[in-house]
């Protein structure tokens, strides 16, 4: 595929996304906060994920490293589960600026972030779900009060099978361009 993408790549990520009930229940949630967009970019609904790895760039080189180096990664990985636990949000410049959810901490993705061969942007990893970006924080916080009640029951399962890439292609963010998933276990 790398052939029709033009590089540098912008906005990469390699996640783990939602999929079956787990995306059913982020759009659900997602659906709580329609007539929030006032105050709240929502995040796509289409590829709702837990980003592992970020990158702002990616050129050819790094791109078919990245590749090779998640497929070396994902060998010996089996699918495990994860589980949301409350929302919250990350702030920037005394001003919160994504709404989330956390997702409780899980030895698998522990080792995951271990043995990655890539340095973590942001120590310490923090495992979340974004719900929206926060495009007014004086409006969202009037509000937050509100939105957290309606979001309270936000605890569901994450099964994880796959990792998939991603990156801003054509103008479209988040556009899945590689999948990778999980040997299965042994019954």
């Amino acid at each position: 595929m790398n052939e029709s993408l033009d590089f540098p790549l912008h906005s990469a990520f390699l996640a783990l996304p939602l999929e079956g009930e787990a995306k059913k229940k982020f759009l659900q949630l997602r659906m709580k906060l329609e007539e929030e967009q006032h105050c709240l970019s929502l995040q796509q609904p289409d590829t709702p994920h837990l980003t592992i790895q970020y990158w702002a760039q990616v050129t050819q080189g790094e791109y078919d490293a990245i590749l090779e180096q998640t497929r070396v990664l994902v060998e010996n990985i089996q699918p495990f589960m994860l589980q949301t636990k409350q929302f919250n949000t990350f702030s920037s410049h005394d001003k919160e600026n994504v709404l989330f959810f956390d997702v409780k901490k899980s030895q698998e993705l522990d080792h995951i972030i271990e043995e990655s061969p890539w340095e973590q942007m942001y120590k310490p990893f923090h495992p979340h779900v974004t719900l929206a970006r926060i495009k007014d924080a004086e409006r969202f916080t009037e509000k937050k009060a509100e939105i957290f009640e309606r979001l309270r029951d936000c605890q569901f399962d994450i099964p994880v099978d796959r990792f998939r890439f991603y990156a801003l292609v054509d103008g479209i963010h988040q556009t899945p361009l590689n999948t990778f998933a999980l040997p299965m276990g042994e019954d």
